[in-house]
Formats: structure tokens, sequence, C-alpha cells
């Protein structure tokens, strides 16, 4: 069964915008801050303006600056029942180098956002259901609320943190961090994605061998 990371993965290369901004994008929010600072222009001929690689005598229209694909829920029918549709640098070009991307949340009943952490902060806005949102901080102390409608909450960066569904019907929420290139890395995945040595995770986790691999088995790892 596919990792939620690679069903992110998944989610990113199927993403496509009704006009996308043609052109590469810088690889970080840095590199886009100072190509928009002071423009440039590459080795082939592209230029840098505002943040975006683009090409000599490109013409830009309103709609390389917008994007419609929130409108759509996302599939949860996944082992951790949620779907992610993104808008960051990778999937809304027009983000790069201004330091700031959002998200959609559709969590099915029941359904989690594991455990992850990424660089940048994150702000939560719930839409419709009830999610119990937590992070834990660099002392192990663990702040956790019932969001409902309306509400909002702040994940601090680096910090673990987690959204479950707890209501009876399907939760939709948005959120934005302050990095057009936020970076996730899901605990879960990181585990049991890949060829660490069981051995090792029964050390590290204090998982028993039996557990370990069946993670393993059910995220794709090996070893």
């Amino acid at each position: 069964m596919a990792s939620l990371q690679n069903l992110l993965i998944s989610c990113l290369s199927s993403y496509t915008l009704r006009r996308g901004v043609r052109g590469e994008v810088a690889s970080d929010d840095k590199a886009g801050r100072g190509a928009a600072r002071g423009g440039g222009e590459a080795a082939d001929g592209s230029k840098w303006r505002g943040g975006l690689c683009v090409d000599k005598g490109m013409i830009f229209s309103v709609v390389d600056f917008c994007v419609a694909d929130f409108n759509f829920p996302g599939n949860t029918s996944n082992i951790f029942g949620v779907a992610v549709t993104f808008a960051i640098d990778l999937t809304f070009p027009a983000l790069n180098g201004l330091g700031l991307s959002m998200s959609r949340l559709d969590i099915g009943v029941g359904g989690v956002v594991p455990i992850h952490s990424h660089r940048v902060s994150e702000l939560i806005l719930v839409i419709e259901g009830e999610i119990l949102a937590g992070f834990i901080d660099s002392n192990d102390q663990v702040y956790y609320k019932t969001l409902t409608k309306g509400d909002i909450m702040i994940f601090p960066h680096s910090l673990l943190h987690f959204q479950v569904n707890v209501g009876k019907t399907p939760a939709l929420a948005f959120v934005s961090l302050n990095s057009a290139s936020p970076n996730f890395q899901i605990t879960t995945t990181s585990l049991f994605a890949n060829d660490l040595p069981t051995e090792v995770i029964e050390k590290i986790t204090l998982l028993d061998a039996t557990q370990a691999k069946k993670l393993k088995r059910i995220f794709g790892g090996t070893n």
C-alpha cells in the first residue's frame, strides 16, 4: 500500500493548473527573493522577474496568478483517509519567492493528517467538521484542541503536529504556510517507507520486530 508520502508526491505530479506560469522556478524562497530583488539573466537568456524565471518576451495575465483547484474535494480513499491539495511553488509557480503557500485538507470520517513537521509555521482554518489538532513542543509538552467551523490554530515551525477528524462528517480545512516551499516530513513514512533495518527501528522506537515489519509492509519499506 502506498505511503502518504507517495500519495503526496502523486498528488503533486497530477496537480495541474488551469493555466500555469511557464518557465523554471527558483529552488527555494531565498533564491526567489534574491532574483526578485535584483533581477538578472540566465545563460539561456531567460530573465528573472518577481521571483520567477521567465522566457524573454513572456506576457502575463491575471490568470497566471489565480488557481481554482481548491474548489474540488480530494480523494480520501487511502490508509490515512486524507487528501491534500497543494498551492506551493511546484504547483502554483506564481508563489515562488513570495514566502507563502496554501493547502486544502479533506479529511474523511476517522481520517488523520499523520504526525509530521516542516521547516515553516502553519496556520489552519477549519471550514467544515470537527478536527482535533495539536503539536508537541521541544519539551514534549502537548498542545491540542478540537477545532470547529471558523476556528484557527497555529503550529510553530519545525514542531511535530497532527490533525484528526473526530466528527461524524467529513472535515474540510485550509492551511497557510510562510514559505512557497515548506518541505514536509511525515514521521511514519520516514521510519517505515525505506530500507532502514528493522533491528534499528526496534532500538530507536521500542517497537518489536513484528510491529516494525508490519508497518514496513504497509508503507512499502524493506530490510
